[in-house]
């Protein structure tokens, strides 16, 4: 009996010690819901909140000083560094370009083959205006007082302003105006293919005198201390009073029966001294007297050994 009773004591504590076993190895209860979204989820990404202006008023930019129109200026723009001989702009026209340009407060005014005179900025080449013509414009135009002088192969010289392009007046000679105007005291000297050099007033277009030569004209005229020089086709150059249009002197070229005699230079003139190029096939550069016509010198042919 006692046998019996130690061998049940010892198997209560075999079943015990397994009880006891077993309940060590029960599994962990599973978190709640909540708990495992907030263990296994990643963490949310926080969206940038749109920046909020400040209801206090910021201290203020400088306010650009207004344009006439009350509309603010434009802002200046910085200064570009131009490099020598980079192409700033370029205008195309519809035809051959030998009128030379005149720039004159900050405007380019230049003609063209395709018989218009045209006005650009300066700065940019944009159009400011542009008129049409009869013919082709080989003249260089030339701008005194506001207005606009330059020929055109329609046989007219013209008179525009130079702000609009408004034709002021125009003055018909009897052949091309190839010829480039000057001016000097309120009037306007210029040839003609017509063989005359005329004498305008500036501001009305009226004829004040014209003077005859042997051939069609071509040259710029120069206009100083009271004198008119220019060249003509008839081989000669010329010296006229420029109230009158009377001959003060003339100086020949070469024979006039040799077509490598006549003179297309425009001349020059500085302390006395008549500068024109030579005819065809002439390389000289002349010097002339002013007052006289004298010869003073002549350069040495293009080529001569001295």
């Amino acid at each position: 009996m006692h046998r019996i009773t130690l061998l049940a004591l010892s198997l209560l504590s075999v079943f015990a010690a397994i009880a006891a076993a077993c309940g060590d190895l029960a599994p962990t209860p599973n978190p709640t819901p909540t708990e495992a979204t907030r263990l296994s989820a990643p963490l949310p990404t926080r969206t940038p909140q749109p920046t909020v202006t400040p209801t206090s008023t910021p201290t203020p930019s400088p306010t650009p000083t207004a344009a006439p129109n009350n509309t603010p200026a434009p802002m200046a723009l910085p200064t570009k560094t131009v490099e020598p001989g980079n192409l700033l702009w370029r205008f195309k026209t519809d035809g051959a370009m030998v009128s030379s340009p005149s720039v004159v407060n900050d405007v380019v005014y230049f003609g063209s083959g395709d018989g218009f005179l045209y006005a650009l900025t300066v700065s940019t080449g944009e159009l400011l205006w542009k008129y049409e013509t009869g013919d082709k414009v080989y003249s260089s135009p030339v701008v005194s007082e506001g207005t606009v002088y330059f020929g055109s192969n329609d046989t007219y010289l013209y008179a525009l302003s130079a702000d609009t392009g408004e034709l002021l007046w125009k003055y018909e000679t009897g052949d091309w105006v190839f010829s480039s105007p000057s001016t000097a005291e309120g009037t306007v000297y210029f040839g003609s293919n017509d063989a005359h050099l005329y004498a305008l007033d500036s501001d009305t277009g009226d004829l004040l005198w014209k003077y005859e030569t042997g051939n069609q004209v071509l040259s710029k005229p120069a206009v100083v201390d009271g004198a008119v020089y220019f060249s003509s086709d008839d081989h000669h150059l010329y010296s006229l009073n420029a109230d009158t249009g009377n001959l003060l002197w003339s100086y020949k070229m070469g024979d006039a029966a040799r077509d490598d005699s006549i003179v297309h230079s425009s001349p020059t003139v500085a302390h006395g001294i008549v500068y024109f190029g030579g005819p065809y096939g002439n390389t000289k550069l002349y010097a002339l007297s002013a007052s006289t016509g004298d010869v003073l010198w002549m350069s040495a042919p293009v080529g001569a050994t001295t």
